[in-house]
């Protein structure tokens, strides 16, 4: 009997890894509680890992907005001795009460938040097949510094079952997302022989080709470039559309603030097949800051991402108070600390192609994830003023660990000039925090 790509990847995405580095696996989903018509938005993660100073641990957590009342409720349990329990080659998955486990298109999750009386009990039924990033690409292998990792999702699930919340019972319906995500993400070269290596380089190389081969090489008029913005944070959003479409959205931050994404964009109308996006540009809307941390993360998204005579815009709004689960390191020199930014909210848009311009809109999540420097906010932006007769250069430092801000003027045609304007430069205040 043949295996097909399809019954592959479904083995791949069922499958634990273990031992690896880390490990996790994670449902999103929006729905409704029937019986007084409100919605939600929900995620629950399954992770265990390998580090120096555990050889085994393991953690739960789950987060639960109401969004018609905008509050949430979070809850996260840790295991540093043991690993989840688990069974071989099949996804099943048990820490204390909480449970994920399933197979082909059927997948039970049970999550339990003992602090807040929250038990969730969900079948996921998924309408689409599991897809692993980049799989024409890198065959579904992604870098993560000297590391590597695989990124697989089942973008489309019908969710059922019920939710115990503060002593009530309610009955749930709505549509749900499932991914697997291992690998060894390593910032420095562990490998013990030359395959390691030799596999990483190769990762790099051919994702560069592929950018080559899908990006004209063009002078942009404007860059702008952000330390908030520093790597190895991300951009994810999943969004549910409400013509039956789901979208994956993944953009490494490389310190570009406004512009082109480093990353991909994945459309999916039918559950099999399955198109990326190779020309990418993403731009912040509005943005919110954390003066602790002296940073920025993005609230609302747009993106406009082409590929062939296909485009598709889209504008993410939040529609819920971000939770931000934030953890220090202060006691380290380059890495202090990173947070990790929930996000529920509206999507709308367009898709065009040769058969003409379909509205789009439906619900999405977006999570950002941030590292903090120490240096805090800062943001270069270059701009190229070019017209008939007219060249000229414009900059922009805003620098907070100097607290500075320079605007730089050098006019080139029709006559040479110079400007140059230095302000002191303040962190917003807290209530100040959105922009």
């Amino acid at each position: 009997m043949n295996t097909t790509h399809k019954d592959t990847a479904i083995i791949d995405f069922q499958k634990e890894y273990f031992p690896c580095a880390k490990e996790w696996w994670c449902v999103e989903g929006f729905f409704q509680t029937l019986e007084d018509n409100k919605h939600w938005s929900l995620k629950t993660d399954f992770y265990q890992a390998i580090t120096r100073r555990h050889p085994q641990e393991s953690y739960h957590s789950i987060t639960l907005f109401d969004l018609d009342e905008n509050k949430h409720y979070f809850y996260n349990k840790e295991n540093s001795q043991s690993k989840l329990t688990t069974k071989p080659n099949e996804m099943f998955l048990q820490f204390d009460k909480s449970s994920l486990c399933g197979s082909d298109t059927n997948y039970e999750l049970f999550s339990s938040d003992p602090d807040h009386r929250i038990d969730l009990s969900l079948k996921c039924t998924a309408t689409s097949n599991p897809y692993w990033v980049a799989h024409n690409i890198t065959d579904g292998w992604l870098p993560w510094s000297l590391g590597s990792y695989r990124y697989g999702y089942i973008p489309q699930s019908a969710i059922n079952g019920t939710m115990d919340i503060a002593g009530k019972h309610y009955t749930i319906q709505g549509q749900g997302y499932i991914e697997h995500v291992w690998g060894d993400f390593a910032f420095f070269f562990e490998g013990k022989h030359r395959k390691s290596l030799k596999k990483i380089v190769s990762i790099y190389a051919r994702l560069l080709d592929w950018w080559i081969h899908n990006h004209a090489v063009v002078i942009p008029k404007t860059v702008s470039l952000t330390t908030d913005n520093r790597p190895p944070g991300y951009d994810w959003c999943w969004a549910t559309l409400d013509n039956g479409w789901s979208v994956f959205f993944g953009n490494a931050v490389f310190w570009i603030d406004d512009g082109p994404a480093t990353g991909i964009l994945i459309l999916t109308k039918d559950g099999d097949d399955y198109v990326e996006f190779d020309k990418i540009r993403f731009h912040y809307r509005r943005r919110k800051y954390i003066e602790k941390y002296d940073i920025f993360y993005p609230l609302d998204l747009e993106i406009l991402a082409t590929r062939k005579d296909e485009q598709l815009s889209l504008q993410l709004q939040s529609t819920a108070e971000s939770v931000e689960t934030i953890f220090d390191f202060e006691e380290k020199k380059k890495i202090f600390g990173l947070m990790i930014n929930q996000i529920p909210g509206a999507v709308t848009g367009h898709y065009h192609s040769n058969e003409g311009t379909i509205k789009v809109r439906g619900r999405a999540k977006l999570e950002v994830h941030r590292v903090f420097n120490r240096f805090g906010h800062n943001s270069l932006q270059l701009k190229l003023d070019l017209s008939k007769n007219h060249l000229a250069l414009l900059s922009q430092l805003d620098s907070h660990y100097f607290a500075k801000n320079i605007d730089v003027h050098i006019q080139l045609l029709p006559t040479p000039g110079f400007k140059i304007h230095c302000a002191r430069s303040l962190p917003p205040h807290q209530s100040d925090a959105e922009r």
